[in-house]
């Protein structure tokens, strides 16, 4: 551990921190070697001058506290009684500070209100500019003589800045009326070229029209001869088309009279070769019975006798009243759809 570097006594100003200088020397004497951390003996006697230091330190502030006590007391003294002393005085000075303060604002809004109207003054000349677009040459050529006779001194301190304005805007403004003028001159020029145009086209229409007139006559007469021309075609395509209608009439009735000749044999075709069909079915119909008689004959008496037999049975069933009349009624309607169907009924 280097030497530390310790204050000389004669530089403490301090009286109450005189007893610590000679714990000062003892303690630098005491720690003044090299800490070595590599022996178990190294390690502990560093950290014991730590701790013990730091409770030095600790005692130091205890005592920098005590011997400061007083002096903050005064310090919060001081401060407490200048706080009175000044409101007090403060408030001496308070209306007089607002009267000036008020009359100073005053002043700055009388000011704030000329600057606005010798600005609105200034603005109003620029707004001429726009103005002109739309105005008449007259009006405009009087708007900028009263400009060039306003001398802008209600302007005051910046009436210089407005009369170079006033030069701008009457550069301006010049340059439009100048633009109007020229366009009036050349719209009133394109005017008389376009009414000589208009004479000039009022006469070369004349002449059309007297020259359209007189082709009309002549296309009138074309199409008289052109209708006259026209009907005797129609008279001759009309006996043209009636005599080839004759003949197409002629040729229609001589198609029609083959095709109902052509039918009648197609006719008589059909009803011999239907006449054929039916006589074929019913010999059909007749061996199909002759064959099937004897079978309906037998099955007609089986009929009859199952008939007899259920009929008798009903009557004995109904006697014993040992079967009820509903059952009865459902088996007898059976039976008599079997022995139907037996007979051959529908």
């Amino acid at each position: 551990m280097s030497e530390q570097e310790v204050l000389p006594a004669e530089e403490f100003q301090i009286a109450e921190y005189e007893p610590w200088r000679k714990q000062l020397e003892e303690l630098t004497e005491h720690c003044n070697f090299v800490p070595d951390m590599t022996t178990p003996e190294g390690y502990e006697a560093s950290k014991r001058i730590s701790i013990d230091v730091g409770k030095i330190l600790t005692a130091l502030e205890s005592e920098r506290k005590k011997i400061k006590a007083p002096a903050l007391e005064r310090s919060r003294l001081i401060d407490s009684e200048h706080k009175v002393i000044s409101g007090l005085i403060a408030n001496l000075r308070e209306p007089h500070k607002i009267a000036y303060k008020t009359k100073d604002d005053e002043k700055k809004r009388e000011k704030e209100a000329f600057d606005a109207k010798i600005q609105s003054r200034i603005d109003a000349l620029r707004t001429n500019i726009e103005l002109a677009a739309d105005m008449e040459e007259d009006d405009l050529g009087e708007m900028i003589k009263d400009i060039r006779r306003d001398t802008m001194e209600d302007c005051y301190h910046r009436s210089m800045e407005a009369l170079g304005i006033r030069s701008v805007v009457l550069d301006s403004l010049d340059n439009i009326l100048a633009d109007k003028v020229q366009k009036r001159q050349d719209d009133e020029k394109r005017a008389k070229e376009q009414a000589e145009l208009d004479e000039q086209r009022r006469k070369q229409e004349a002449i059309a029209d007297e020259q359209r007139k007189a082709q009309e006559e002549i296309d009138k007469r074309q199409r008289e001869q052109d209708e006259r021309d026209a009907k005797a075609k129609a008279e001759e395509d009309a006996k043209e088309r009636e005599k080839a209608a004759a003949e197409t009439a002629r040729q229609e009735e001589r198609d029609r009279l083959e095709r109902e000749r052509q039918e009648a044999e197609e006719q008589a075709k059909r009803q011999t070769a239907v006449k054929a069909q039916q006589e074929r079915l019913a010999e059909e119909e007749r061996e199909r019975e002759a064959r099937e008689k004897p079978e309906l004959e037998q099955l007609e008496a089986l009929a009859d006798v199952l008939g007899a037999f259920w009929s008798e049975a009903c009557d004995k069933l109904v006697l014993s009243e040992e079967v009820s009349t509903d059952l009865l009624v459902t088996a007898n309607s059976d039976v008599q759809k079997a022995v139907k169907a037996l007979r051959g009924d529908a």
